[in-house]
């Protein structure tokens, strides 16, 4: 064995010491992440980034298991079985059988995932029956981090999205999902459609691709919005806070809808401002009216 291959072991050596050594892991998945180590090792010696990156689709497998077993409540002994069940067939299958590639990991890097976005979902829908129960407070209370978790993953997924507009789906629009849930359900419809806000409003923050989509943007804009504000009235958000927002998605909205196919630079359909650019406002000012764009805050 090469002086190079030497150190290459002694590394991977104390990168599983140190994983196995956290004690917010469950015994039995510390188990499991041991039993990673030799087929680790046996693809670190074709592959080099098993050793060189830590977005390597083998760690990011393994902090994952060990990072959701540390997220699990401790006193939730079902939750932790479920996983540690789903878990051991996955490593059983790296294990075994002829040297893994890094593919096999991301495929099992994916289930992984899977699993943990539908026991979030699941957990959702397993308040419901104690809602009854629980003071409205309460029970908004505890939805929150759910919630939190789901709208995290809907962001994830998205580009383009200002830190106002970020700020708002983390924060107010949690609160909103939360109150509508603890106080309808979280299969009403109401809940469903506020839900739903989410990836529409991602979604239309995204440039349009086509005059096609472009003109199916305008079409749905107006329900959208009325979504926004309405949650936004739910609980009371000072207008100023609302402002920022809507002003927000208004500037881009009309930054989309103003972008002609045969122009390749975009064209505003309001008159030019005299300033090369507009200022933050808290609360804006009317602006000349466009009859193909309305005004979202006279609403």
């Amino acid at each position: 064995m090469g002086e190079a291959a030497n150190v290459s072991h002694a590394l991977l050596g104390r990168l599983f010491e140190r994983l196995l050594a956290d004690p917010q892991v469950a015994p039995a998945l510390r188990s499991s992440i041991a039993r990673l180590e030799a087929p680790v090792r046996e693809l670190a010696a074709s592959d080099p980034g098993v050793l060189s990156s830590e977005q390597h689709p083998a760690w990011a497998l393994i902090n994952k298991i060990a990072g959701h077993s540390s997220a699990l409540p401790t006193h939730d002994a079902e939750r932790g079985e479920a996983f540690q069940r789903f878990v051991d067939p996955l490593v059983a299958r790296l294990t075994q059988g002829v040297p893994g590639k890094p593919e096999a990991y991301a495929d099992a890097l994916q289930q992984v995932q899977t699993f943990i976005d539908d026991e979030q979902q699941q957990q959702i829908e397993r308040t419901r029956p104690a809602m009854d129960a629980l003071g409205q407070k309460e029970a908004e209370h505890r939805l929150l981090p759910l919630l939190r978790d789901q709208v995290e993953m809907q962001l994830g997924k998205a580009q383009e999205v200002s830190p106002t507009v970020q700020t708002f789906l983390r924060g107010p629009w949690i609160e909103v999902l939360a109150k509508v849930m603890a106080s309808e359900g979280a299969e009403s419809p109401e809940a469903q459609a506020l839900v739903g806000t989410v990836d529409e409003l991602l979604a239309s923050l995204q440039r349009p691709d086509t005059p096609a989509c472009r003109d199916d943007l305008r079409r749905r804009l107006p329900g959208l919005i009325g979504r926004v504000q309405q949650g936004m009235a739910l609980i009371d958000l000072p207008q100023q806070h609302r402002n920022r927002v809507l002003a927000e998605l208004m500037q881009t909205h009309r930054r989309h809808l103003a972008e002609r196919s045969e122009d390749a630079a975009a064209t505003p359909l309001s008159p030019p401002s005299p300033e090369p650019a507009p200022q933050p406002v808290t609360a804006p000012e009317p602006e000349p009216e466009d009859p193909a764009l309305p005004d979202w805050q006279g609403h």
